[in-house]
């Protein structure tokens, strides 16, 4: 049966398999292409991807360009505060 096939729950856990605590399939790179393949991969890939962050870069990484900047240490910082549109991006990414 082709992946796409199976249903969101299964996707979910075959890409959530891991071993020692490290992913056995899906790195987080991986998971980020999945996301842009296909539609049925989309939110699969998302929830898993999503489901553990160990900080804010990512998050904010979300985020258009124009909102952030990179400080002397290699910090991702905001320029401004958010827009609504841009914390509503950020509330999908965390739920």
């Amino acid at each position: 049966m082709h992946l796409c096939l199976l249903p969101p729950e299964i996707l979910f856990h075959i890409f959530s398999l891991q071993i020692n605590d490290k992913p056995l399939i899906c790195s987080r790179a991986t998971l980020a292409l999945l996301a842009r393949t296909c539609r049925i991969l989309k939110e699969p890939a998302l929830d898993t991807l999503w489901k553990v962050i160990s900080r804010f870069e990512p998050l904010i990484a979300c985020l258009p360009e124009h909102v952030t900047t990179t400080d002397i240490r290699g910090r991702l910082t905001l320029k401004r505060p958010l827009l609504n549109e841009e914390c509503r991006l950020i509330d999908r990414y965390t739920k």
